[in-house]
């Protein structure tokens, strides 16, 4: 018996990757000001600042390709095996680099991402940020059993 593939788990965990790194970024941010002794309040209300909106930036930039390759994981039926992990993290990079070329074209500039971060970071960061969703969303393949079951 075939079990229903988790489309809306899939799709949701890879619309919101693009936070991901921004509230990775906020928590590197937030470790360094612990590790240099800020206890001001108002920087902690700065670092909770960039970390909301960069996520908010991410979501607008970087969500429709996400949104495209969570589609395209359910349109495959990726399942958490290494090839299929090595595959949306390509096209995770692929697809941040896709955006990233496509908000400068759009916008006729720089995106504020690309200002401080060169391609090939926007595609590892795109990467990395498909692998956790794939790693948490995609379903995993229980060992033993074929296609069919059997």
């Amino acid at each position: 018996m075939n079990k229903i593939y988790p489309r809306r788990r899939v799709v949701i965990f890879f619309s919101l990757s693009p936070c991901l790194v921004s509230l990775s970024l906020g928590l590197a941010l937030g470790l360094k000001a612990i590790a240099l002794g800020v206890s001001d309040p108002k920087a902690w209300l700065f670092v909770f600042i960039v970390a909301f909106l960069g996520s908010m930036l991410a979501l607008f930039l970087y969500g429709v390709p996400a949104f495209i390759l969570g589609c395209l994981c359910c349109l495959l039926r990726l399942h958490r095996t290494l090839p299929s992990l090595i595959l949306i993290s390509f096209l995770g990079g692929f697809a941040a680099y896709a955006g990233e070329w496509v908000a400068v074209n759009f916008y006729g500039d720089r995106t504020p991402l690309s200002v401080f971060l060169e391609p090939w970071i926007i595609w590892l960061l795109g990467g990395g940020a498909s692998l956790m969703a794939g790693s948490f969303a995609l379903p995993g393949r229980k060992r033993g059993l074929s296609e069919k079951g059997g």
